[in-house]
């Protein structure tokens, strides 16, 4: 595969996680994932799906190796420079849904093309994402006036809102009961498929997993090591 095909080149990356108590050094020896492609992301917790998703949305910096996500080099950016990397073409959906209590529905939404700096025509695309989901009479509401799930809906609009290439989705449904979660992890699938986005879903539920075209271990991808690795 050429590397025009590719949404994310991982090679021979070497990086560090710190928390308020350590840090924990890791590195990926190779992970790749094709332009348009759906994948879930399967690991228990601890195991270093969130640290991937991370390293790839450039919150964590890489320390050696190659890091190509959505044609852009990743080593040796800046923080700066990897923030911009992520605004302009990387859609994330948390498992906490981080709305602003303070604003609505539409107005949460819109958030997601402003910090991108996408224009302003984008109400019309969020009112339309928003009835694909199901939520086109909720748009003046509060995220205090939604259920879980349909507060799930209103973040996954918010990343959609730019056209992200890249969606990277941190176990979404993990608040959400199975029915609702599976709803919408159908709903995620299918709206990255209409606008030709790729996507890394986080669960740690298999039988969810088994419904992606494709599957991986986090501890297949990454290993974690004592002391610093560069």
């Amino acid at each position: 595969m050429s590397a025009a095909s590719q949404e994310i080149i991982l090679k021979n990356v070497r990086s560090c996680y710190s928390s308020k108590r350590e840090a924990s050094f890791f590195s990926i020896p190779e992970f790749t994932l094709e332009k348009g492609a759906q994948l879930a992301l399967l690991g228990k917790s601890g195991s270093g799906k969130s640290t991937l998703l991370h390293l790839i949305a450039g919150l964590i910096p890489v320390k050696a190796g190659r890091a190509r996500v959505c044609g852009e080099e990743l080593m040796g950016m800046k923080e700066h420079a990897r923030d911009l990397v992520r605004r302009e073409h990387i859609g994330l959906v948390f498992q906490t849904y981080q709305l602003l209590d303070e604003f609505t529905v539409i107005e949460n939404v819109l958030m997601g093309s402003f910090f991108s700096g996408v224009k302003k025509e984008a109400e019309g695309e969020a009112k339309t994402l928003l009835s694909k989901v199901g939520l086109e009479n909720y748009a003046s509401r509060f995220p205090s006036e939604l259920s879980v799930g349909q507060r799930q809906r209103v973040a996954i609009v918010r990343a959609l809102i730019k056209r992200p290439a890249l969606i990277l989705a941190d176990e979404p449904t993990g608040a959400l009961d199975r029915e609702t979660g599976y709803q919408v992890s159908a709903l995620l699938k299918d709206l990255a498929k209409e606008q030709g986005s790729s996507m890394i879903f986080v669960t740690h539920d298999e039988e969810l997993a088994s419904t992606f075209p494709s599957q991986a271990q986090v501890t297949d991808l990454i290993r974690w090591e004592k002391g610093d690795p560069v």
